[in-house]
C-alpha cells in the first residue's frame, strides 16, 4: 500500500512539472483575485516552498541516521571505529557550540562580520574563524589531494602504450601537459617565427582542446543528459528498482 501511494504522489508531482513547462501560459491563463495569472505557474511557488521543507526534512534524517551509525561504532567499538566515532562527536559539538555562540553574538552586535577585536569575546571570534576556515580548509584540500592521486593513478595505468588508442591518448596528453608548462614553450620556442609558430607546442595543445576535446565533450555531455532524461523516466514512472521497492510496504 505505501509503495502504491509513493509511486502515486511522485507520478502526480512529475506530472505537475512537466505540465506546467510544456502547456503554453495563455492556455492556463486564469483570474485568481482580479489578475490573470498562469495557474500552474502560480501554484508552482508554493509547492516549491514544500518541496523545499521536504528537502529540509530529508537532511535531518541523514544527520540522524549519521549520528545513529556513529553511536552505534561509539557503544560497540564494530570496524574499530570507536576513535573515529569519540572524534566525530567532539567535532560536531565544537563546532555547533561555536557556531551557534558566534552567530548570536555577531547578531547582537547588528550582524558585523567580525567580533571586536579587543572585547573580552575576541577568542570566539579568533576560534571560530580557525574550526570554520583552517581546519575545515586543511580537510577539504586532504581529501581533494587524495581524489588527485586517484585520479593520478588511474591516468598512470591509462597512459600504458597497449594498442592504437592509447598510444594516440598518450601523445595528445603530453602535448596538451607540455602546451601548458614553460619547459614546452621553452623547447619550442626556437620555432616560434616558422609558419606563425604553428610547430610550438602550445599551438598543438590548443588545437587539441579545441577541436578534439571539445567535440568529445560535447558528445559526452549529450550522453549524459540522455542518461539523466532515461533515470528520470524511471523514476518519475516508479521502474526503478533497490532494495526499498523490492518488496511491497
Amino acid at each position: 500500500m505505501k509503495r502504491r501511494l509513493i509511486a502515486t504522489v511522485t507520478f502526480v508531482f512529475g506530472l505537475f512539472y512537466l505540465l506546467e513547462y510544456v502547456i503554453p501560459t495563455r492556455w492556463q491563463t486564469v483570474s485568481i483575485g482580479g489578475h490573470h495569472q498562469a495557474l500552474l505557474t502560480y501554484v508552482q511557488g508554493p509547492l516549491s516552498d514544500f518541496l523545499i521543507v521536504v528537502m529540509v526534512f530529508s537532511l535531518g534524517l541523514g544527520w540522524a541516521n549519521l549520528m545513529g551509525s556513529q553511536w552505534r561504532k561509539l557503544r560497540t567499538g564494530a570496524e574499530g571505529g570507536r576513535a573515529p566515532a569519540t572524534m566525530f562527536f567532539i567535532s560536531t559539538l565544537v563546532t555547533l557550540l561555536l557556531g551557534f555562540w558566534y552567530m548570536e553574538i555577531e547578531r547582537r552586535h547588528g550582524g558585523t562580520a567580525r567580533l571586536d577585536p579587543h572585547g573580552d569575546r575576541a577568542w570566539l571570534g579568533y576560534t571560530w574563524v580557525i574550526v570554520r576556515d583552517q581546519v575545515n580548509g586543511s580537510l577539504i584540500a586532504s581529501v581533494f589531494s587524495l581524489l588527485a592521486f586517484y585520479i593520478a593513478s588511474a591516468a598512470y595505468r591509462a597512459f600504458k602504450v597497449r594498442n592504437l588508442d592509447a598510444t594516440l591518448m598518450m601523445i595528445s596528453a603530453v602535448i596538451v601537459m607540455m602546451g601548458n608548462v614553460p619547459i614546452g614553450n621553452a623547447i619550442t620556442h626556437p620555432l616560434r617565427n616558422l609558419r606563425g609558430g604553428m610547430f610550438q607546442f602550445p599551438t598543438w595543445a590548443i588545437w587539441l582542446m579545441n577541436n578534439v576535446n571539445t567535440p568529445a565533450s560535447r558528445a559526452m555531455g549529450f550522453g549524459i543528459a540522455i542518461g539523466v532524461i532515461a533515470i528520470s523516466l524511471r523514476l518519475w514512472l516508479s521502474l526503478e528498482r533497490g532494495a526499498f521497492f523490492e518488496r511491497e510496504l
